[in-house]
């Protein structure tokens, strides 16, 4: 097995079909009485690349990089550039097939994957776990590492820039510095972020803070934002939003660092865990791993929130490491507490299994 990438992002289409079977046929003749065996949601995919004109230099690549493979044999990690689908672990479907038109190579791959995995959940997937209300709610925004695209032509990384928001289609978070990702755990099933300290400044959208939550995974016990709204206008206490951890002990950020809280705080353990804060005109509650924490009475003003902050503070002047994947923010006046923490929960189950944590 090779923790190497598929080494071409040259593509003109690419074609992914769901295999759900685990027998030879399809049951259509009703001769066979087996069953599924696979968990529920859990797929094998295929994958039909088609590439677009390679030069002689890339074509002969391709074909070192499967002839490395061992043909059929070996397997190799796929990231999907296309439908943004993740890493999936794969090996060739057929053996290399020579592919010439004219004086230009357009090779046609076959790939699958070696074993059924749980596919990555999708926007409507957090959008029905967040609506516990049945409002029609859906997150503000949502990043998501594993959808990161990172190209891999010919052996060299073309990294994409910006952070891709997984839940408005659209790429505007801009890390600060470094200028590239820091995308973690590239040759593996699930990514995450890491050292990528980001903002954004975004005109095109006021955020109100009435009663927001704002929810991510993350490992570390660093000092620092998390991940944060901010208002643009105005600095200090009561204007903004997000998480914050502070000498190992996490809590919300409501735009003073230094700011105590009696209920809502959690002295940080080892490995990943979910954190989720909510943040009211007069109240900040703090979750773990879907669990509700504590609440405090907190006097919150900010009149709009138009800055995303993600491991930086508010103007990006001091920046922190970390790892953290899965930000997201919603806001909603759910009007009963039980339902801020069954949306608690049902983040952190939607997304626990990328991190080895049980649900609840």
């Amino acid at each position: 097995m090779s923790d190497v990438l598929y080494p071409l992002a040259a593509v003109e289409s690419l074609d992914i079909q769901l295999v759900s079977r685990v027998i030879t046929d399809d049951f259509e003749d009703g001769s066979t009485a087996a069953r599924r065996l696979w968990n529920d949601r859990h797929f094998k995919r295929r994958f039909t690349l088609q590439h677009t004109a390679l030069t002689d230099a890339e074509f002969q690549y391709l074909k070192s990089f499967a002839a490395a493979r061992s043909g059929r044999y070996d397997a190799f990690w796929f990231r999907d550039n296309v439908h943004r689908t993740g890493n999936a672990k794969v090996r060739f479907g057929e053996d290399f097939r020579l592919n010439r038109q004219g004086m230009i190579y357009r090779p046609t791959i076959s790939m699958e994957e070696i074993a059924p995995l749980r596919l990555l959940p999708d926007q409507d997937e957090l959008a029905a776990a967040i609506d516990v209300g049945g409002t029609g709610l859906r997150p503000i925004f949502w990043y998501d590492a594993n959808r990161i695209q990172i190209w891999l032509h010919a052996g060299q990384y073309d990294r994409e820039p910006t952070l891709y928001d997984t839940s408005l289609n659209n790429r505007h978070l801009t890390p600060d510095s470094p200028s590239d990702l820091g995308v973690a755990n590239l040759f593996a099933q699930y990514q995450h972020f890491t050292a990528i300290p980001a903002r954004r400044i975004c005109p095109d959208t006021s955020v109100g803070l009435s009663n927001l939550m704002i929810a991510c995974f993350f490992n570390g016990s660093h000092s620092g934002v998390l991940a944060a709204v901010q208002d643009l206008a105005e600095a200090g206490a009561g204007k903004a939003a997000g998480l914050q951890i502070q000498t190992g002990v996490l809590s919300p950020y409501n735009g003073n660092l230094s700011e105590t809280y009696t209920n809502a705080k959690w002295t940080v353990t080892t490995g990943w865990h979910s954190a989720m804060a909510f943040v009211g005109p007069g109240s900040v509650g703090l979750y773990v791993d879907g669990q509700r924490i504590g609440f405090d009475a907190k006097t919150n003003n900010a009149s709009e929130l138009t800055r995303i902050s993600l491991l930086s503070d508010d103007d990006g002047a001091n920046q922190y490491g970390g790892d953290i994947n899965h930000v997201a923010a919603w806001w909603e006046d759910y009007g009963d507490i039980e339902l801020v923490d069954l949306a608690a929960a049902n983040f952190h189950n939607l997304f626990a299994y990328q991190f080895n944590l049980a649900t609840i």
